[in-house]
């Protein structure tokens, strides 16, 4: 599950199904945003965005990324593959310890 939140307001909700639900969201934010707005959304997702979902956020610019558990094996920003040392979203915060 991923959440898009701007402005204080839920923006835009997606699940994983054939695309990454990350890209669901963006998606169907910019139906009815500019892509300038990006840069003022925060991003909840359950599980650490996977390598190519967090490139598409650096990407996309969004400010914080909120993440419920880390992702060990595939994790694109904090102890999986380590790419976080690449990716510049403004703050990356775990929600919990696991």
């Amino acid at each position: 599950m991923c959440i898009l939140v701007h402005s204080n307001e839920i923006v835009d909700r997606g699940m994983n199904g054939m695309r990454h639900a990350e890209f669901i969201v963006i998606a169907q934010m910019l139906e009815s945003y500019p892509r300038s707005a990006l840069q003022e959304t925060d991003l909840y997702v359950t599980i650490e965005p996977r390598i190519m979902c967090a490139s598409a956020l650096e990407q996309c610019q969004i400010r914080i990324v909120y993440y419920g558990c880390a992702n060990d094996r595939f994790g694109g920003i904090g102890r999986g593959r380590g790419l976080f040392l690449y990716i510049r979203i403004a703050r990356l915060i775990l929600l919990s310890g696991y």
